[in-house]
This record gives structure tokens, C-alpha cells and sequence, in this order.
């Protein structure tokens, strides 16, 4: 199960990769990643919610920006630092991405 911190600190991942790669200002990430994290908390049973945080923040992004993006090494060198920017911020440890996915297309199941 997921800490508050934990979860805070992915939310924090969401919000940057929409302003980074979607191109949202802070304002309107925000309100996108308020609206879609509550809806996630408040998952029923609370597993749902805790398989949740195993997809990707920037996956993630891409669903409440409703745009997907191609992963390729210039993105997923931001990526990995926005990344590590939130880990050294909340010191919490922060999942990376699979190195295959760096040259394909997200899939959505």
C-alpha cells in the first residue's frame, strides 16, 4: 500500500509531465490531476486504487491531457529528470519506466 507521500509525490510526477510534455499551464494540471486523483481514491476495493499507482505518471498524464505521446530518448531524458527531481523532493523512491518502452508507442489496456 501506497504512503500519502508516496501517492503525493506520483501526483506531483502527473502534474509536471502535463506542463512539461502537454503543455498545460500549472493551473490548469492542477485541477486535471485533483479531478483524476480523487476519482482514483476513492476506488472501490481499495486495491484498485493501490494497482493504480503501478502505471506510469507520464502514461498517466497523457490519459487526462487525452493526447498520447511518442516515447523517444529526448523525452525520456526529461522524463527521468523530472523524475528524479520529485524523488530528491519528497525523498521517496520513484518507479522508472521500462527501458523498452523508450523507442515505442504507448499502449493503452
Amino acid at each position: 500500500m501506497k504512503t500519502q507521500r508516496e501517492k503525493d509525490s506520483y501526483w506531483l510526477v502527473v502534474r509536471e509531465c502535463l506542463v512539461a510534455f502537454h503543455g498545460q499551464k500549472r493551473i490548469i494540471a492542477n485541477a486535471g490531476v485533483n479531478f483524476y486523483r480523487a476519482r482514483i481514491d476513492s476506488a472501490e476495493p481499495q486495491i484498485a486504487s493501490d494497482i493504480f499507482y503501478h502505471n506510469e505518471p507520464f502514461d498517466i498524464a497523457c490519459d487526462i491531457a487525452g493526447r498520447d505521446l511518442l516515447m523517444n530518448e529526448d523525452l525520456f531524458a526529461k522524463y527521468e529528470r523530472i523524475l528524479e527531481g520529485k524523488q530528491i523532493q519528497a525523498r521517496v523512491i520513484t518507479r522508472h519506466p521500462v527501458e523498452s518502452q523508450r523507442e515505442t508507442k504507448r499502449v493503452h489496456i
